[in-house]
């Protein structure tokens, strides 16, 4: 738009300049013809001309009282009149020579020359004081009839050329009038361009002030017209602002389309506009952020959110080719001016209760209060020192112990992050810090920090003559949704000179929510590398058969959760549904959080081979975990020899006493 209006700025400029040209061009054009006409007539003009003619008339009174004076009658009238007729005779030409100028034609100077001739023959003639001659009067007659005869036809000739000229200065002023009024024409057409031009310019400049002032694509109101919204908002009621995200787009980007995730977009800034925010604003903020200012008067906080509550029931759902997409948002929501001073202020507020909002569980909203404040300054203030333990080296990994029930053997060990604060002397459980990375790019470097300091772990045994066991690190659904995973892995294999085959990812089933190409893509390139993948924490979230299937993880994981299952019979039928599934796409099986000897009794007794939890071993340092695996496996090789001696009764009880007894070491 902007290069539009400047493209009809450029036009409306150089029609102007085509203007004047034309203009300029035009008016010296027929100011040069009206000259050059001008030119074409005698120089002396039609004033001269005229005195030619009275010239003519005087010479011709002279004859005629030549004739009365050669008929015999002289009388002293007749020789007044005669000498008064010499006078004006001098005049009149002596006029003539002084309007005719020095430029004369050769003509012009002989009728001179001849008038001055009868002029001296009449001086002679009627001369004070001198006797009348009348045998002069033929004299004076010859030398007028000469002077009659160039006279006339010197007046015939200009004459002549003057009607010329007057008849070319008609043929001239003709095509100058036509020339005049296609000039006029052509300057119409030029004055009406400028003006369609400006017209156009005027009305894209209007549009692209609204442009200025509006999202492209849902046509809300963007930051700029908030702005300004808010330059003219002194003195207005009070208003409630909600800061609204919609939860979980970057799945419906990646699972649908960004055409998808456009018209989710457009859906909700219609529902804003239409519903929520008819008698406010309603301003696209950025991305899949909107914001919504209504005058809310004078009614209470909870009569507020109830009113918000009523409209976000009414949220948009989005039909696609599958079904149909239920819009979740979340939202945030601060009053002015009773929570801040300014709208920076209260959008900052319902900022925070948005993220405390998002904390809570998503699809929720939250109204701002100072409490809520105090706990986001609190976590900003842990995403600061953890970015700072991250590069000075304040995390470790602790591990605990994965075992065979069957072989009586450590399998493996799942690292487990945990966070040493220096000034405090506390360990920072992974709880704690764990979501407040997930939220950043932190959790990314913390990733890497994990799988390079399993890699150092496996590579430290491996020098040290230890037999090989495998280690097990969690890495964030983040992760798995950024292409430079699988060289992150793989740098750290590299790096370290580790078998891909000792090295064990666990997979959350959040990776199944962010289902994309990228995930796809890492999933089995990390395969495909040899490397094993468990899925963690399974049958607690969303976990999908499909995906499961699709997946073949190495390792299926089953939570804590169902040991704690109160309806023992339930407990039975779920566990063995497990255990059932897992077999049947050829995974492996490990229940967490094997704690009692009842516990580990009802595994056993269920079939399950692979357990852990501090009923083994609490998580230890790597420097531990080889001597505890030598611990565990000592006294599983005393019960296999009792088995061998006494039988299996004698030799369960001493294994039920194998876990109680590592853990005492």
């Amino acid at each position: 738009m902007a290069r539009r209006s400047a493209t009809v700025r450029l036009a409306a400029g150089a029609a102007a300049v085509v203007y004047v040209a034309v203009t300029v061009t035009a008016a010296f054009v027929t100011w040069r013809d009206l000259s050059a006409t001008e030119e074409q007539l005698p120089r002396y003009g039609f004033y001269q001309i005229r005195d030619l003619r009275f010239a003519f008339a005087d010479v011709t009174n002279l004859e005629a009282t030549l004739d009365l004076l050669e008929t015999g009658v002289e009388s002293p009238a007749a020789l007044a009149v005669l000498s008064t007729l010499s006078d004006r005779f001098f005049v009149r030409f002596d006029a003539l020579r002084f309007v005719g100028g020095t430029d004369r034609p050769p003509e012009f100077d002989r009728v001179l020359a001849e008038a001055s001739e009868v002029l001296r023959h009449l001086d002679a003639l009627v001369s004070a004081g001198a006797p009348f001659h009348p045998d002069r009067i033929g004299t004076v007659r010859e030398s007028t009839d000469r002077l009659l005869a160039s006279l006339a036809g010197y007046v015939h000739a200009v004459e002549q050329e003057t009607d010329r000229s007057i008849a070319l200065q008609h043929a001239e002023f003709g095509a100058l009038k036509v020339r005049v009024v296609v000039s006029i024409l052509l300057l119409s057409a030029l004055v009406a361009g400028v003006l369609a031009l400006l017209l156009a310019h005027r009305r894209d400049s209007a549009r692209l002030r609204v442009a200025m002032n509006e999202d492209a694509l849902t046509r809300l109101a963007n930051r700029r017209a908030f702005s300004e919204w808010i330059a003219a908002s002194e003195g207005r009621p009070p208003h409630a602002l909600i800061l609204l995200d919609v939860d979980d787009f970057k799945p419906v980007n990646d699972h649908h389309g960004h055409d998808v995730g456009d018209r989710l977009l457009t859906a909700v800034g219609d529902w804003l506009r239409q519903d929520l925010a008819q008698e406010g604003i309603a301003v696209r903020w950025g991305g899949d952020e909107f914001v919504a200012v209504v005058p809310v008067g004078k009614i209470s906080r909870a009569e507020i959110m109830a009113r918000f509550a009523a409209a976000l029931a009414r949220r948009p759902r989005l039909k696609v080719d599958e079904g149909e997409i239920a819009v979740s948002l979340s939202g945030g929501v601060s009053l002015w001016p009773e929570d801040g001073a300014t709208f920076a202020e209260i959008l900052l507020n319902a900022d925070i209760a948005l993220y405390e909002a998002k904390d809570l569980g998503k699809g929720r909203t939250v109204m701002f209060e100072p409490e809520i404040r105090v706990r986001r300054t609190r976590v900003d203030s842990m995403r600061d020192n953890l970015r700072r333990a991250i590069a000075e080296g304040h995390l470790r990994l602790l591990w605990q112990p994965q075992v065979d029930l069957l072989r009586r053997r450590m399998i493996g060990a799942e690292g487990l992050l945990r966070w040493h604060d220096p000034e405090t002397g506390a360990m920072i459980p992974p709880a704690e810090f764990i979501p407040i990375a997930e939220r950043s790019d932190l959790i990314l470097e913390i990733d890497a920090f994990v799988l390079d300091a399993a890699c150092a772990t496996l590579a430290r045994w491996d020098r040290a003559g230890a037999d090989p066991i495998r280690l097990s690190v969690n890495v964030s659904a983040r992760h798995f949704q950024r292409p430079t995973l699988v060289r992150t892995v793989a740098d750290a294999l590299e790096r370290h000179g580790v078998a891909p085959a000792y090295l064990e990812i666990e997979i959350t089933e959040g990776v199944f929510l962010a289902d994309s190409p990228i995930v796809r893509a890492n999933l089995a390139h990390l395969a495909g590398m040899g490397l094993r993948l468990a899925l963690d924490d399974f049958g607690t979230g969303y976990s999908n058969v499909a995906y499961m299937m699709r997946m073949r993880p190495s390792l299926v994981k089953i939570d804590r959760s169902f040991l704690r299952e109160p309806d023992l019979a339930a407990r039975d039928k779920i566990m063995g549904s497990l255990l059932g599934l897992a077999e049947s796409i050829g995974a492996e099986t490990l229940v967490e959080g094997v704690e009692t000897a009842a516990d580990l009794a009802f595994l056993t007794n269920a079939g399950f081979r692979r357990v852990q939890g501090f009923l083994f071993a609490r998580p230890m340092p790597e420097e531990d975990l080889l001597a505890w695996r030598a611990s565990y496996e000592a006294a599983g090789a005393i019960v296999q020899d009792a088995a061998r001696r006494h039988g299996r009764t004698h030799a369960a009880g001493l294994m039920r006493a194998i876990p109680l007894a590592s853990e005492a070491l």
